[in-house]
């Protein structure tokens, strides 16, 4: 007798062997997403301690004007002193000056573990500036509201109304300025 090939049990092993397949290949694109993932929260955090470190380092250099003392070899190949702390700071920290010292204000108006924080959030730019910009009674508000926070866009939701709300009191008293010198103007 001749074995016969029975093409419904073909058909059910190559599905079956196709599912395997399909869920091997999901299993290891999920286990590489994984490797991505973390790799990415490590890089996320490691800028993070750097740039804490970078800001905290800016400030030590330039209270002690340690930066003096550092000797680079220029694209020459002679060695010789920094000029200045902006030629330091591109130097050690791979930085402009202004780049550096944005970093050691911000780290200034809210504190190491504050700033830290600030930094995982994924605050921007603008906000650190608004942020700089508010009155200390707000400022609290927006430090409190760091401690407390677990995303980005609630602290900076937050910082545009306290940002506004300050511009329209500035606002205020800049017309109340100009109508007290306009009456006076006036009289005279």
């Amino acid at each position: 007798p001749v074995a016969t090939v029975d093409d419904a049990v073909l058909d059910a092993d190559n599905a079956a062997l196709t599912e395997v397949a399909i869920r091997e290949r999901v299993q290891t694109s999920a286990l590489e997403v994984g490797r991505l993932m973390g790799r990415i929260e490590h890089a996320t955090f490691s800028a993070t301690v750097a740039q804490k470190v970078i800001a905290e380092s800016f400030m030590q250099l330039r209270e002690g004007k340690k930066y003096k003392d550092l000797s680079i070899t220029d694209e020459n190949g002679i060695t010789r002193r920094v000029a200045d702390f902006e030629e330091a700071c591109r130097h050690l920290f791979g930085q402009s000056y202004r780049t550096c010292l944005e970093s050691a204000q911000n780290f200034e108006s809210l504190g190491g573990e504050l700033y830290e924080q600030a930094l995982q959030l994924g605050l921007r730019t603008k906000e650190y500036r608004a942020i700089r910009a508010l009155p200390p009674d707000d400022m609290t508000l927006v430090k409190q509201a760091i401690e407390a926070a677990s995303d980005r866009e609630a602290i900076a939701e937050l910082i545009g109304e306290l940002a506004e709300r300050h511009a329209s009191k500035l606002a205020e008293k800049d017309k109340a300025v100009a109508e007290l010198t306009e009456s006076h103007t006036a009289k005279d």
